[in-house]
């Protein structure tokens, strides 16, 4: 699935503020020739706090900043990102948090897909 809305590609899971819920983004490159990926992802805001990682390498400012790139991917190749989402007490009960990610060709720009996770905060 391959769309800009991330319809079809949303992750949920529900937690407590400081509880982390773990997300693993499997990017892929579905091209004909070997290429990078890049990555861009929301941040962390009053309500919750988001983080990147590539293996234990922490990738965030990259990632929100929308210059985060895979090593290059051959054809087929996938390249796996951690990312946290976590409430914040600032956060209401049973509001729930969509963070969306961004990937797209570094070759093509136009060629792009979306993924979400959404956590809902519990007590």
């Amino acid at each position: 699935t391959y769309n800009t809305t991330g319809t079809g590609q949303t992750a949920t899971d529900s937690r407590r503020p400081g509880q982390a819920a773990t997300f693993t983004l499997s990017l892929q490159n579905d091209g004909s020739d070997a290429e990078k990926l890049r990555v861009a992802g929301q941040g962390s805001t009053s309500q919750v706090t988001v983080a990147y990682f590539s293996g234990a390498t922490n990738v965030t400012a990259a990632v929100v900043a929308g210059t985060y790139k895979t090593p290059s991917l051959a054809p087929g190749a996938d390249h796996r990102l951690r990312m946290t989402v976590t409430p914040r007490a600032g956060a209401s009960v049973g509001a729930v948090l969509t963070r969306k990610v961004t990937v797209s060709s570094d070759n093509d720009a136009t060629v792009k897909d979306v993924v979400k996770a959404k956590v809902t905060r519990l007590r």
